[in-house]
């Protein structure tokens, strides 16, 4: 590609970068809402004993850290709504954390206690995403 071509293929996707509008808030909460189910889906698989325990652990580490990055991200686009949100999302990454401390020590028991909790906390989330629409 010649420098040129290449000049304008950054300015065109610089323009349009530019273009995309910030997500809703809709948006934010079902972003929460799939990475809870997320780390929801990996450890239950885990349980079922269909996935390995690296994967798992790493399927919630990033669950975690992304449902931290919308948090803060609701914080941002939905200050009034996100108080209500931030116990639950804080309460989903104790949980993904928990859980992937105790699959590395193959707790099972306690990773079905957590799991409650970060349904119970998906529960909260879900609501709040239903009363968007």
């Amino acid at each position: 590609m010649k420098v040129g071509h290449a000049a304008a293929l950054v300015s065109v996707l610089v323009f349009f970068a530019g273009c995309t509008k910030p997500p809703s808030e809709k948006d934010v909460v079902d972003s929460m809402v799939s990475w809870i189910g997320t780390g929801d889906m990996a450890t239950q698989a885990w349980l079922n004993h269909t996935t390995f325990d690296k994967y798992t652990r790493e399927i919630l580490e990033l669950s975690s850290k992304r449902l931290g990055d919308q948090s803060d991200q609701l914080k941002e686009v939905a200050p009034a709504h996100s108080a209500s949100l931030d116990s639950a999302a804080t309460s989903a990454k104790r949980a993904m954390t928990s859980i992937a401390r105790l699959v590395a020590a193959n707790d099972a028991p306690d990773v079905r206690a957590q799991l409650d909790s970060l349904r119970s906390a998906k529960k909260i989330v879900l609501a709040a995403s239903d009363s968007l629409e």
